[in-house]
């Protein structure tokens, strides 16, 4: 059965969930009608006490018809409400280097192709053109199936089973400790964990008989009794961050039709160490475009979200239940690997029937921002 790339899986989940979050409602007439009426009736930035900063980290309000508001604020911590604007390029990665984090000498490898290197059951892959990608994977890793949270139900019941858990062989912490601390030494030092999925043994298993069942995994790929010696493992989900903050970790397809995977980092962790390790775009500052300027603040952009919201026939009610403040990689010129990191905010809203949606508005003047 061919194995899918663990890079790609997530680039086309995230690219399923930009198009699931526009739906039918970002139409080019109404977003036209939304744009003139943001433009002739503009919303004033409320001026921010230097002294305190932002200290708002619930809203609970009715936005409109069908919307109401119950939120999270999710902001760096001591952010004093202004964020700047960044020209970045590609982060790439040197091939001798990484391989040596992992203990692997680059002229004892394979290179069946460019970019791709092996050596005893390990796989390096770097994608040194406007990507900039780079995923590592062992044996096990390549056998390893993505965690899906929101796919649990059947394996509630199962001890230690999700985020916050330990397993026997480390802890969550000591997991999370040891992805960072080869993220740094393969040159980045930005990165914060995002989420820290425990997966026990049992869970690994019920997944493969499942998969075998359904035809969806071959029994010689099983691992089968092989998890009880590695002791289960950990997923963990990572970004990095420019001035604390985070870059926004999902994928979209620009206005050239490139896709570009998001700033998710995946690592797999078990007993022997890392399993596997995706890393997408990472960017580098080069200079400032913007220097740190007021953003509007989350009641303020809140009042964008409601003039798209009331220009939409809704059918469904939607809860507003995160406002966070994010980077955005925005494409200048892809052909040189040019980029600008822009401030904005990520709106997460959750319908009755239509389950998550998501909506991202530029900070600094809250148009919305479509792919």
């Amino acid at each position: 059965m061919k194995k899918s790339i663990f890079f790609l899986e997530g680039m086309m989940i995230a690219m399923l969930l930009s198009a699931c979050g526009s739906k039918d409602v970002n139409n080019i007439e109404e977003n036209r009608e939304i744009q003139d009426t943001i433009e002739n009736e503009p919303i004033e930035k409320e001026a921010m006490p230097e002294e305190t900063g932002w200290n708002e980290n619930r809203i609970e309000d009715s936005l409109c018809d069908n919307v109401i508001v119950d939120a999270d604020v999710v902001v760096p911590e001591g952010f004093q409400g202004v964020a700047a604007v960044y020209n970045a390029g590609i982060q790439y990665f040197q091939e001798e280097a990484v391989m040596g984090v992992f203990g692997v000498e680059k002229e004892h490898t394979t290179n069946p192709a460019e970019g791709l290197y092996q050596y005893e059951g390990q796989t390096f892959g770097f994608a040194n053109s406007v990507a900039g990608n780079f995923y590592y994977y062992s044996k096990t890793g390549d056998s390893y199936k993505v965690f899906n949270p929101y796919n649990i139900s059947e394996c509630a019941n199962m001890e230690n089973l999700g985020e916050g858990k330990d397993l026997d062989f480390m802890s969550a912490e000591e997991a999370g400790n040891k992805v960072l601390g080869t993220l740094s030494d393969m040159g980045i030092d930005n990165a914060i964990i995002l989420h820290t999925y425990a997966l026990p043994v049992e869970y690994h298993k019920y997944q493969e008989e499942e998969e075998v069942e359904n035809g969806y995994l071959m029994e010689s790929e099983r691992l089968g009794e092989q998890w009880d010696v590695l002791g289960g493992c950990y997923e963990l989900e990572l970004t990095t961050c420019y001035d604390n903050i985070p870059l926004y970790e999902e994928g979209y397809v620009a206005a050239d039709d490139s896709a570009f995977n998001g700033g998710k980092i995946k690592a797999i962790i078990s007993k022997n160490g890392i399993e596997k390790l995706e890393i997408p775009n990472q960017y580098v500052r080069n200079d400032t475009v913007i220097e740190a300027e007021p953003v509007l603040s989350p009641d303020e952009i809140l009042q964008y979200l409601k003039i798209k919201m009331e220009n939409i026939i809704l059918t469904d009610t939607y809860t507003v239940k995160k406002v966070r403040l994010c980077y955005l990689p925005s494409v200048v010129n892809k052909g040189e690997g040019l980029f600008q990191l822009i401030p904005i905010w990520e709106i997460t809203l959750n319908g009755e029937t239509d389950g998550d949606v998501v909506y991202l508005f530029q900070a600094n003047d809250g148009v919305e921002i479509q792919w």
